[in-house]
């Protein structure tokens, strides 16, 4: 005796293959493991177009969100600090200014020594206010880091895994610096 897979019951198989008792049972079972099957394919199908989108993705959205990261680390480093142009505390919004900017030298993007909390009306409607910017930043990191930072600086080519090392990296300083 064997129980049918699907009603639960008790029959007496005609051959030693069979797993259901009627044809009715054995059509409603493979109906189940019909719609199991695709649902399995449908998740396999996602995940391929999954896959297929993240390659498609260009470098410049990798690049974004590592700049996102290191932003978002260092506003959370210097969150007790004033804006480095206007030294004044506010309860405006924030961000996480470039001395020398992003589109002048790429590869400063993501120095930390380049990038200083700043309030939104010194970064955006004073465009930086970068005289008082200088006069801040020699003051915190000395002329010869400043004058570095104004001077040249080789093009670095980061590719896809650099920018997710660097934004790994930044997500888990800013969690160690939330919980430690």
């Amino acid at each position: 005796m064997k129980t049918c897979k699907w009603c639960k019951q008790k029959f007496e198989p005609s051959r030693p293959s069979k797993i259901c008792c009627s044809p009715d049972c054995e059509y409603d079972y493979g109906l189940k493991h019909a719609a199991r099957a695709e649902s399995i394919r449908a998740l396999e199908d996602r995940k391929v177009i999954k896959m297929k989108l993240e390659e498609m993705k260009p470098l410049s959205y990798y690049a974004d969100k590592a700049q996102k990261a290191v932003n978002q680390y260092r506003r959370e480093l210097l969150s007790d600090e004033p804006c480095i142009s206007c030294g004044r505390h506010h309860q405006g919004q924030y961000h996480a200014g470039h001395f020398v900017s992003r589109g002048a030298s790429p590869a400063l993007r993501y120095e930390h020594l380049n990038i200083w909390k700043q309030c939104k009306p010194c970064n955006v409607d004073k465009s930086g206010n970068l005289l008082e910017y200088r006069k801040a930043l020699v003051a915190r990191i000395g002329i010869e880091k400043v004058e570095w930072l104004e001077g040249p600086h080789e093009l670095k080519r980061w590719r896809k895994d650099d920018y997710l090392r660097i934004e790994a990296e930044h997500k888990q300083l800013l969690k160690e610096l939330q919980h430690g």
